[in-house]
């Protein structure tokens, strides 16, 4: 027997009860776009002024170090506007509901411009989103106002300009998946990636890299970018990007070995940017004869000396190498042994 439901028992029983149980939200969004347009812009308003409790969805993470901790939000503090992004979605007609589309663009806009000040929603605590909550926000906004040139706007101008929050790089990858199309989203990737005024922060520049990679991929310019940042990038991280990004999807290429070789062995390049060369050349050329002792130099003489706990020493890189692709070689535990003893880092 079909049971016919009124607008307010929909909107009280079936989505005021399961509004936060994410295993209801597909059937949520379904009905959203089944229904009357201007039904579902009612049921958007009613997921918007839901009211949390975001104290309960706040965990302690580390920033950058073990010892500086951040309070952070975790995506289940806003699932009512997620929710809300995910029916607008499924509306057909949308321009019958413009005003609480736009409406709840503003609202999750001002979510976003907030998060890290002191005047957040709902909550006294000063708190930042979690890095799954700023790629979920982001995702969500990019998705459901995709070619909406003022959202665009409002990410480049608004996002890319902000430090010590997640929401930046998330808001990088965001242009990719709403914007990908447009001429100017390659040129602002590259900017990002290449930027020494220090405006860019090594996570906004990290992620241009590989969102001009994973979109890109086949661009010539792909290419000579990676090898140019990989040789003169100023910050370790984007080299360490780099050199992994030649390693994986270039590796036939000339002058990926030769560039890994390199960094693996400078002095001039930062332990991080070394480690990560090690790892990359024992995991893709274990077939080369040379590698072995190559490993084995490196363990011995790299002139790693430890700043901080969380350093990467590439010694012992060289040493975890061996032991996975080279177990049962003699020398391999003649130089374990020999490490655990002489190593200068305890």
């Amino acid at each position: 027997k079909q049971r016919t439901l009124t607008f307010e028992q929909l909107r009280d029983e079936v989505f005021g009860n399961h509004w936060q149980d994410e295993t209801w939200h597909e059937v949520l969004k379904l009905i959203c776009g089944l229904i009357d347009a201007k039904l579902s812009g009612e049921l958007i308003e009613f997921l918007m002024q839901l009211k949390i409790d975001r104290s309960q969805f706040i965990e302690e993470v580390i920033w950058r170090s073990p010892a500086e901790l951040r309070s952070c939000l975790r995506k289940e503090g806003l699932i009512n506007l997620l929710l809300a992004i995910e029916c607008l979605s499924e509306v057909q007609n949308r321009s019958t509901i413009a005003e609480v589309d736009s409406k709840l663009l503003r609202v999750i806009q001002n979510e976003v411009e907030s998060e890290g000040s002191e005047t957040c929603l709902l909550i006294e605590e000063k708190y930042s989103f979690t890095n799954e909550t700023a790629n979920t926000v982001l995702r969500a906004i990019a998705i459901a106002w995709k070619g909406n040139y003022q959202v665009l706007s409002w990410l480049k101008k608004s996002l890319l300009s902000r430090k010590e929050s997640y929401v930046p790089p998330a808001a990088v990858r965001a242009m990719v998946q709403g914007w990908k199309d447009d001429p100017d989203t390659l040129n602002a990737l590259y900017t990002i990636a290449t930027d020494q005024t220090k405006v860019s922060t090594p996570a906004m520049q990290s992620r241009s890299v590989r969102e001009i990679v994973r979109g890109w991929k086949d661009d010539p310019n792909t290419l000579i970018l990676l090898k140019r940042l990989a040789q003169t990038a100023e910050t370790p991280n984007l080299q360490q990007v780099a050199l992994r990004e030649l390693s994986r999807g270039w590796k036939e290429d000339s002058h990926t070995l030769r560039l890994l070789k390199i960094c693996a062995q400078s002095d001039n390049c930062f332990f991080g940017v070394r480690s990560e060369a090690i790892t990359e050349l024992a995991n893709g050329w274990t077939y080369k004869s040379w590698l072995f002792e190559f490993l084995c130099d490196l363990a011995i003489n790299d002139p790693f000396v430890r700043e901080h706990e969380s350093n990467r020493n590439p010694r012992l890189r060289a040493i975890q190498a061996l032991l996975t692709h080279y177990p049962t070689q003699p020398k391999t535990l003649e130089l374990l042994r020999d490490r655990a003893t002489n190593d200068p880092d305890e």
